[in-house]
């Protein structure tokens, strides 16, 4: 009986409403208005926590009067049920994750004696949680309103479904190898004995069981290593290869389910295996963001269209961050052959079971979804939730679970926490693998918050990698993946505000606009989305490619592809709130699949950056992680925009699959290019490509003593006198006053640019809301039409080549001001800044840096641009418009040079 439909509501007051069910209260427009205007997350429009009656009547004549009756929701929160006032039973099975059930059998019998024609149903639906724990659950993505949001009601079907007196409830089957278990679960409303039957393709013949329970029993019967035929398909990455398999007996209702045979383990190397073999894990975190309804899709032709899209993007493996989605998603993996890592509803960040109210909770929480899953072959592994911290008593506990979870259900691979103690506490010696973004003081990442790891802190290459940490870890006995790589953000795209219709309101995401309105921004708006998004695209290919050529790594998991609309707004995805790729380039789903396949060409570099007198020297990898060996010449090309330029191949051979493979080595003059030029270096392996750009510059003449700190004249080569100055002394005031040129560039410090804020490569780890010490950068838009890049080829963004100059410090400048080099700041904040500016100061020009070219001119594009701009400041060409007084000017540049200095990064 479906009970889909118009149902009522009480809300504590005694109010009641009609309701629509499968549904929430947030749908259904019941519940307090949010009455503030939150800048760090969606707003509900509609908010209640607390315990709310649902109710309908059922009429019993629909009901068959000699079969038990089931009151079944697939999801909701804490939920109780009242029959004509009578508390029915749940039966054991029901949390967060999984289905509750309700036996009402007795009260159906009782009302139809007592000649009733109607049944009334209360279900209690309590979204504060008592008497569980709330600070893991309400922190959780199961039910934070930072994300799915603390929703109240019930999703899913919700029915009256029937049975005979004895009937198969669960059937778990487990394969292991060449065989396969069966763990089966009775329920007897009567005396029962006879034989049950499995059939099934995949199975060397049917098998039976000879069954047995009394009245009132239920009973797990399991039979043990039935042989799978020779020639099964195996379930694994992108091959939905599943079994229809049949359940029966005598006067019983036959039960059918699916599931898949594959093997899911760790190899010898400590790496993760399917069906035996290495794979890289290309995984992406789901926080549960479904701004639109609030709470998960319950149908798997939804979640298909989502996991497609992922796909799209290279991702083989879902993480459900501190979430376990409905079975649909689980079946949906299944067809498409995508693995799902899910959760515990618990992100305990101070005692993880620490109480009994949480290791009871959990504990069931855990049960339920190993036996609920059970026959998902997608399902792969599980951790008990994200980021816990735990004291003595809750380690014990975590790792009493963990011995549990394996003896429930060995097919899986478990860890007591992703990134659990923050990495700080490194691996546990019951967790089966390790996901952590460090291994004590070993960092397994690129960026972090504090700007920490080699993207910001060393001069750009190829090379990279994390070895060291990760050997420790392996030499514990665990494999490792990255956890949560990633995080850049992204300014954001206000063509989405439109489409939020539903349950929340995109408040932050308008007030970012009212913002970038205010201080005429938003003319030029798609343009630094699209330089954001592209620094941004860097920052995840270098996070991807360090972990490929990691040798020992397992692989990712990403944070993310999509945006995150709470926790400060942070907008770090390829793909919006609503998992639609973003209308730019950098979003292109073959852009970011290019280095995030089973398949990969590496390209090991020194830096992308050479003089032409210099010989480009360079390795080629292969990193194959596909299912089988990948026989082919591979081939590398230099390009000149669209034409090849220079080309090489090495000869064809066989390589294996399951790891780093050589490839060869490339050593190529540079004296063919004769102009600044930026190049593709092109690998290509079969079906597979990758490519890296390499900037080549004509070798310049050191000028002498142009690294002096003090101020001096430089006369150019036209014979125009340029003043070069670190600081904004009387001397060179007057100069300027006197129609004179300066070239003014501190020491990037703090104390030397008061107006300014702390250089960064990369774009804002996460958010600037969740990490406010964070300075704010998000990457440069470039007027690549200025003179000085005539000579000085780059994009309109951040690319490798300015990483030297992001180095310095970006200055906060007057609204007139428009910089050559803009620093854009995050949406929060939307402050003016930028690298270089020039400006008319009484008669004279000044141009102004924050970028230590003086002091870094060993690399070939400090000092190219260097020479650019003292060429332009006597050229002709040199008559800038806009205007800026000494007093102006005396608030971004101190008039005296602070001594102590900061060293150039090596």
């Amino acid at each position: 009986m479906d009970l889909a439909g118009i149902w009522k509501v009480r809300m504590p007051d005694g109010s009641l409403y009609e309701a629509k069910f499968p549904g929430t209260l947030d749908t259904n427009g019941i519940g307090e208005k949010d009455k503030e205007r939150l800048d760090n997350r969606l707003t509900r429009k509609h908010t209640f926590e607390g315990a709310a009656g649902l109710l309908r009547t059922i009429r019993i004549g629909e009901l068959e009067q000699d079969k038990r009756s089931f009151f079944e929701v697939e999801r909701a929160r804490c939920l109780s049920l009242k029959c004509d006032g009578r508390e029915c039973p749940e039966m054991g099975k029901g949390t967060l994750s999984t289905p509750y059930v309700f036996e009402v059998t007795d009260c159906v019998k009782k009302a139809s004696l007592e000649g009733k024609e109607e049944l009334e149903l209360e279900v209690i639906s309590d979204n504060s949680y008592p008497g569980l724990p709330q600070l893991g659950i309400l922190t959780s993505s199961a039910a934070t309103d930072e994300t799915q949001t603390n929703w109240n009601g019930m999703l899913g079907f919700l029915r009256i479904r029937q049975k005979k007196q004895v009937f198969i409830d669960d059937v778990c089957l487990y394969p292991r190898g060449e065989f396969v278990d069966a763990h089966l679960v009775m329920d007897a409303g009567e005396d029962y004995t006879g034989e049950l039957f499995l059939s099934c393709e995949a199975f060397d013949g049917e098998k039976t069981c000879r069954v047995s329970l009394r009245k009132g029993e239920r009973k797990t019967f399991e039979i043990k290593e039935m042989s799978l035929k020779k020639d099964v398909k195996r379930w694994d990455e992108e091959e939905g290869n599943l079994y229809q398999v049949r359940i029966g007996g005598k006067n019983l209702e036959e039960k059918n389910v699916w599931f898949g045979v594959r093997d899911f383990g760790v190899s010898q190397r400590m790496r993760l295996t399917i069906n035996k073999r290495e794979f890289f894990l290309r995984g992406e975190a789901n926080c549960a963001v479904f701004p639109e309804t609030g709470y998960a899709p319950m149908e798997e032709e939804r979640w298909t269209k989502i996991l497609k899209t992922y796909a799209s993007y290279g991702v083989n493996c879902m993480r459900f961050h501190s979430w376990c989605p409905p079975e649909a998603a689980f079946a949906a993996a299944d067809r498409l052959g995508m693995m799902m890592q899910p959760e515990l509803s618990h992100w305990d960040y101070q005692n993880a079971f620490g109480t009994e109210e949480s290791y009871d909770y959990y504990k069931k929480e855990l049960t339920q979804i190993l036996r609920e899953l059970a026959n998902h072959p997608s399902f792969v592994m599980l951790s008990f939730g994200n980021e816990l911290w735990s004291e003595e008593i809750g380690e014990e506990r975590k790792e009493e679970l963990l011995d549990y979870a394996r003896k429930l259900d060995s097919t899986r691979l478990y860890a007591g926490s992703s990134n659990g103690h923050y990495g700080q506490w490194g691996t546990d010696v019951k967790s089966d693998f390790y996901t952590s973004h460090n291994y004590k003081e070993f960092f397994l990442r690129g960026a972090g918050a504090n700007m920490e790891g080699h993207i910001n802190q060393a001069y750009p290459n190829t090379r990279t990698n994390f070895d060291e940490g990760v050997r420790k870890i392996q030499e514990e006995g665990k494999p490792v993946f990255g956890f949560e790589v990633g995080q850049f953000e992204v300014l954001p795209e206000f063509d989405e505000i439109e489409k939020f219709q539903g349950v929340t309101q995109p408040v932050n995401y308008e007030m970012m606009r009212e913002n970038a309105k205010e201080r005429g921004e938003l003319e030029n708006w798609k343009e630094w989305v699209e330089a954001t998004g592209e620094i941004a695209l860097l920052g995840y290919r270098e996070e991807i490619e360090s972990v490929l050529r990691t040798e020992g790594m397992s692989g990712l998991s990403l944070l993310g592809l999509q945006d995150f609309p709470g926790q400060g707004t942070a907008l770090v995805g390829m793909i919006d709130s609503h998992l639609d790729p973003k209308p730019h380039a950098f979003a292109r789903p073959e852009r970011f699949r290019a280095f995030f396949s089973p398949v990969v060409p590496l390209v090991l570099l020194d830096k992308y950056t050479y003089w032409n007198t210099e010989k480009l020297t360079a390795e080629i990898l292969l990193a194959n992680y596909g299912k089988s060996a990948l026989r082919t010449a591979i081939s590398w090309q230099i390009f000149r925009g669209s034409d090849q330029v220079v080309e090489g191949c090495f000869r064809e051979t066989e390589y294996e699959n399951q790891g780093l493979r050589k490839v060869g080595k490339i050593e190529q003059d540079l004296c063919l290019f004769e102009k600044a030029e930026q190049l593709r270096l092109v690998v290509t392996a079969g079906d597979y490509q990758n490519e890296y750009p390499i900037w080549v510059y004509p070798e310049l003449e050191r000028i002498a003593g142009m690294e002096r700190e003090e101020t001096y004249e430089f006369t150019d080569l036209q014979g125009t006198n340029i003043r070069i100055a670190s600081v904004l002394d009387e001397d060179v005031k007057q100069y300027l006053r006197d129609g004179g040129i300066v070239y003014l560039e501190p020491k990037p410090l703090a104390e030397n640019l008061p107006s300014s804020i702390g250089g960064q490569f990369t774009t804002d780890f996460w958010s600037v809301g969740t990490f406010p010490d964070q300075e704010g950068g998000m990457g440069m838009i470039i007027r690549t039409e200025h003179p000085i890049f005539r000579n000085f080829p780059t994009e309109n963004h951040t690319n490798w080549q300015w990483w030297q100059m992001t180095c310095g410090r970006p200055l906060i400048l007057p609204k007139q001001i428009k910089p050559i080099l803009t620093v854009a700041d995050s949406g929060k904040r939307l402050k003016h800044m930028g690298l270089l500016f020039e400006a008319k100061v009484g008669n004279g020009t000044v141009m102004v840096s924050g970028m230590e070219l003086r002091f870094a001119l060993q690399y070939p594009e400090t000092r190219t641009l260097f020479h650019n701009i003292l060429c332009y400041l006597g050229s002709q060409e040199c008559h800038p418009s806009q205007e800026l007084s000494v007093e102006e000017l005396q608030k971004l540049v101190r008039n005296k040079e602070k001594e102590s200095d900061i060293p150039v990064k090596k």
